[in-house]
């Protein structure tokens, strides 16, 4: 039988509500805290800009993707 570690299956968070950009980047490093491997941002309209966002995700937090 195959052992599965406990981190072969990454684990996301989808963030939908929009907030001012400090608020954004501490969401984002609280899920890293968290243990998250992915953040995820709709694109749809109406919805917080996903590139922005992600941009922003990504200049404070290391891991996640």
């Amino acid at each position: 039988m195959r052992r599965v570690h406990a981190r072969s299956v990454p684990f996301g968070v989808n963030l939908l509500d929009s907030a001012p950009a400090e608020e954004w980047q501490a969401r984002c490093r609280r899920a890293e805290e968290l243990g998250y491997d992915v953040i995820q941002v709709p694109d749809r309209l109406g919805m917080i800009a996903p590139f922005r966002a992600l941009v922003a995700a990504a200049a404070v937090t290391e891991r996640p993707r």
